[in-house]
């Protein structure tokens, strides 16, 4: 009995499973949509990581103890709302950009009626 891959195709023929995993995704379009959404994720990383440096810096230079607490809390809430801002908007830039790969891969479930050998 011959194996079949989830979009009803035969997994040897599958460009996923053919042994060159690059050919997925070697369409410019494909690639360019995945690069700049690393792009993306990188410059959230460098931007959190810019704004805990100067939460710091800001930390430091507090006189008391209700300071500290007023300043880590302001911080603490604006992380949250970034956080979530951003995880929403990677999150739909990764569907989009996986909905694309797809696409362009013409991967479906639909079985194509020439298939069949008469």
């Amino acid at each position: 009995m011959e194996k079949s891959s989830v979009d009803g195709k035969n997994p040897q023929t599958h460009p996923a499973a053919s042994g060159d995993a690059y050919s997925f995704v070697s369409s410019a379009p494909t690639l360019a949509a995945w690069s700049e959404l690393l792009t993306l994720g990188n410059k959230t990383m460098a931007d959190a990581i810019q704004q805990v440096m100067e939460a710091q810096k800001a930390l430091f230079a507090c006189r008391t103890a209700q300071d500290v607490m007023v300043l880590q809390s302001q911080f603490m809430r604006n992380a949250i709302e970034q956080y979530m801002s951003q995880a929403k908007r990677l999150t739909e830039k990764t569907s989009a950009t996986t909905k694309q790969t797809l696409g362009a891969q013409e991967i479906g479930h639909k079985r194509k009626f020439d298939d069949v050998p008469l």
